[in-house]
């Protein structure tokens, strides 16, 4: 029988999902990281796509090829709090000094060859962090790899990497049908009824999180289970408590979130007339 890889023991149990359909994305991250004049990569998508676990697994990736890699979590909690999101891999007295956090940021690369700094919701950085940015990126060995919804919100030290030439952009989309296929069977860890799969595709709609937390919540259901070796689902997939928390908080800010985007939509509008960042893809069809 086979037996789910994804069934959490407890709810804070939940394992790795495994990374799949992202193979071309992944050697452009690596490839960019890894090249003598690339200096940052920034990863874009829509919220719940993949671009942790895709940062994630190009850390891992180059760490096992001996750089030494380093993850910063930002979020809405240490947004507004000076250096919050690296407090952990400063010295104390440096916390509060943003001038000898500087400093130390700046001997710590110094002394670290081939150094990976992967930063998640590169947006939600507070401004001091960010200003440890421009130290970071001017040490020759050090590389950065950042997470963002879209280029346009990353910090100006990015963009003017990008300008020359030495920050690469890789969009992530949708999973396409033989993804979602090929993750369901690696996360169940055997065969899927193909009613099964396209409930989940048409549920999902491709989105990595989605998907995950509506196998997770299936499951927990009793909606999804093997029978003669293939997993079936009965009825329609079921939410977990996080997807559903998600939905509801997402809800909840409806109405903000329309007015956000509207500005945000004039504010692209604007950028794409002067000229925004383009991904690796874009440049490159432009290229040929």
């Amino acid at each position: 029988m086979a037996t789910s890889t994804l069934l959490p023991r407890s709810a804070a149990d939940r394992p790795s999902w495994p990374l799949t359909g992202r193979r071309a994305e992944l050697d452009l991250v690596l490839d960019a990281l890894r090249s003598d004049s690339g200096k940052a990569v920034l990863v874009t998508g829509a919220p719940g796509v993949g671009k942790s676990r895709l940062a994630r697994e190009a850390t891992e990736r180059l760490a096992a090829d001996g750089w030494t890699t380093t993850w910063v979590a930002a979020g809405p909690a240490t947004r507004d709090t000076p250096l919050g999101a690296v407090a952990h891999l400063l010295p104390r007295d440096a916390v509060g000094e943003p001038g000898r956090a500087v400093e130390h940021v700046r001997a710590a690369v110094a002394r670290t060859p081939r150094l990976v700094v992967a930063v998640d919701d590169v947006q939600l950085l507070d401004h001091t962090t960010v200003s440890l940015l421009g130290p970071l990126l001017d040490a020759a060995p050090a590389r950065l790899l950042v997470t963002a919804p879209e280029a346009g919100l990353a910090p100006d030290p990015l963009g003017a990497l990008w300008r020359a030439g030495r920050a690469e952009v890789v969009e992530l989309g949708r999973l396409d049908d033989l993804a979602v296929d090929t993750l369901l069977h690696r996360a169940l860890g055997g065969p899927v009824a193909g009613a099964t799969t396209l409930a989940f595709l048409d549920a999902s709609d491709g989105n990595a999180l989605y998907l995950r937390e509506m196998v997770l919540g299936s499951l927990t259901a009793g909606a999804l289970h093997e029978v003669d070796g293939v997993w079936r689902l009965e009825g329609t997939p079921q939410l977990s408590g996080v997807l559903r928390s998600v939905v509801q908080a997402r809800l909840s800010r409806s109405s903000e979130s329309r007015s956000r985007a509207d500005r945000a939509s004039s504010r692209a509008a604007s950028s794409m007339s002067g000229g925004a960042w383009p991904s690796a893809s874009s440049r490159s069809s432009a290229t040929r």
